[in-house]
């Protein structure tokens, strides 16, 4: 296959989707003992869901602490590292807009949550992360939050002063 160059608008106008809300989609818990139960759908504010997702994709990880041995499940950990003082304050105000119990540990934040954890699990791991289509249809003013929580998690960025980012 021949490598072709491609060349885009720079004039190019995007209007994307308008959404308030993100819906967090609801999942059948299992509670013990053959049961579940049914967690409805979480509405969270699209800025601040977004701006929580640019943090998961640069510095997050989720994964699952298995208790059944000791009874007591299983917990379903998503987790933002920072521990860059200003970044943290930060992020500790704009996650604290959320609808979770946000932990702060001394390398970042963690959230034990089965719903939150089904969603953010499928963006992929470490390097390989990807952004939810989803998300990428939402208008520009939506995307510039995910954009800037994507730069503060990161932080290999700087802010000019017209705006722009570099390296």
């Amino acid at each position: 296959i021949k490598q072709k160059n491609l060349y885009f608008k720079r004039t190019a106008k995007w209007d994307g989707i308008e959404q308030e809300y993100f819906c967090l989609p609801s999942i059948e818990q299992n509670t013990g003992k053959n049961r579940t139960q049914v967690l409805p759908e979480i509405k969270i504010p699209m800025e601040d869901f977004l701006t929580f997702v640019g943090y998961y994709l640069s510095e997050g990880s989720c994964g699952v602490a298995d208790y059944t041995k000791y009874n007591k499940g299983r917990e379903y950990i998503v987790s933002i590292a920072q521990t860059k003082k200003h970044t943290k304050e930060i992020m500790r105000h704009n996650l604290n807009k959320l609808p979770f119990n946000i932990i702060e540990t001394n390398r970042g934040f963690q959230i034990n949550n089965q719903q939150l954890w089904n969603y953010v699990k499928d963006f992929g791991y470490s390097y390989n992360k990807k952004i939810p289509n989803e998300l990428l249809k939402l208008s520009p003013y939506y995307l510039k939050y995910l954009f800037e929580g994507l730069m503060l998690g990161d932080r290999s960025s700087t802010i000019c002063k017209n705006g722009s980012y570099k390296n």
